[in-house]
């Protein structure tokens, strides 16, 4: 996958700025599409492969909700120092690829931590389940 990083910035900052003036509600299927590719990226890395597809589908779900709810956030005004005579550079750019992949790892993240949570109240709860029903009262009282 090819990511032209100044191509999809100033995409991004033109429907940011058609956002803002209430002319749209949602990402274009293009800038969509961007982004997707970056998170199948990086579920294609290392660091995810151990990890099952039914994981990588739950990745994928949480990351396009943070997409869809979260792709007007970026802040235009902290790029402008890639700006150079009213044109973004080319070079040390700061822009959408930052951006999306900040936003895909935060929710992949995001997926892990809760899942581990979710496990670990559900070990304490099993625990307080497999007590309670072994105290020494509960054995001797038994029907």
């Amino acid at each position: 996958m090819y990511f032209d990083d100044v191509k999809v910035t100033e995409l991004l900052i033109k429907e940011i700025e058609e956002y803002k003036q209430g002319k749209r509600k949602s990402p274009s299927n293009e800038l969509t599409q961007y982004y997707l590719d970056v998170v199948n990226n990086i579920l294609k890395s290392s660091k995810y492969t151990f990890y099952t597809e039914d994981w990588k589908e739950e990745f994928l779900s949480y990351a396009s909700y943070k997409f869809v709810r979260y792709w007007h956030t970026f802040k235009v005004n902290k790029s402008k120092s890639n700006f150079k005579n009213g044109k973004l550079k080319t070079k040390n750019l700061k822009g959408a690829y930052n951006f999306f992949t900040s936003l895909a790892i935060s929710a992949i993240h995001y997926v892990i931590r809760n899942f581990n949570t979710e496990r670990k109240n559900k070990e304490e709860l099993a625990n307080e389940y497999n007590n309670f029903w072994n105290q020494e009262w509960y054995l001797k009282n038994k029907l």
